[in-house]
């Protein structure tokens, strides 16, 4: 009797295994291929990302020395403005006493000018008289004019705001002129202290420095105004004491004739 085929699939046996556990397996052998092929395991992830957290750390050192030391040449060049500007408020304030000397000076001048014009005044009465005398004409010998005291109040210096300024500077710091909070820094602090603190405090000398900067330039300005002006009165001075002077001496060779 011929044997009929079986009915049972000649695909399946017993040592199949089910769809879950064959899917399982080849996840995790993908898994593995992908993590040799590209060189890292999961055991690495943490230590990688400790790396660019340390990789950001040193560039943010890195900026914040670059900030301090910016900080730290501004505030250097604002210092030595300030030194220059102090400097320049000295020669100022030595400029003007020199101005006020020359304008007393030249009070003086014309002070005694104009004396002398009188006793000039009454020399050409004198010699009037003796001419008349020597030419047989009658008169009487005019009087010479008395002395009179010359001595005038000296004028008084015009107050400076500059001066004040520099006083006051003065008596805040040491001898020499030197502005308040210009060497109030401890280098020994910029090593201890964090690096935003002292970019802060860099920053706040800086605003400090740019205001008295401010103040300086101001009073400069008013200081070079001022003895402007009085370079003007020095030179309306002076021509007066020119003209008299010239009046003066063609006087004199008038009457020596």
């Amino acid at each position: 009797m011929a044997a009929y085929p079986s009915s049972k699939n000649i695909f399946l046996d017993d040592d199949d295994i089910d769809d879950e556990a064959f899917l399982n397996t080849n996840r995790n052998y993908m898994l593995s291929n992908n993590i040799s092929s590209n060189g890292f395991s999961s055991s690495n992830i943490p230590s990688s990302m400790e790396e660019k957290r340390q990789e950001m750390l040193q560039k943010r050192r890195e900026v914040e020395q670059r900030t301090i030391k910016s900080t730290e040449r501004s505030l250097s060049y604002l210092r030595n403005s300030e030194e220059v500007g102090a400097a320049t408020a000295e020669e100022l304030y030595r400029q003007r006493e020199q101005l006020e000397r020359t304008e007393k000076r030249l009070d003086d001048i014309n002070t005694t000018l104009r004396f002398s014009q009188r006793h000039i005044q009454g020399i050409k009465s004198v010699f009037g008289g003796l001419k008349n005398l020597i030419s047989g004409k009658s008169g009487t010998l005019p009087p010479v004019s008395k002395n009179v005291n010359t001595n005038e109040t000296p004028t008084t210096p015009s107050s400076s705001n500059l001066y004040e300024v520099i006083d006051r500077k003065k008596n805040e710091t040491a001898p020499g002129l030197k502005i308040r909070g210009l060497y109030d820094n401890d280098e020994n602090t910029v090593l201890e202290s964090k690096a935003q603190d002292v970019i802060d405090k860099n920053l706040d000398q800086m605003l400090t420095s740019i205001h008295r900067l401010k103040d300086l330039g101001y009073n400069l300005g008013e200081e070079i105004t001022s003895q402007n002006d009085l370079i003007e009165k020095v030179i309306d001075k002076s021509e007066k004491a020119d003209c008299s002077l010239k009046k003066q001496s063609k006087d004199i060779n008038k009457m020596l004739k």
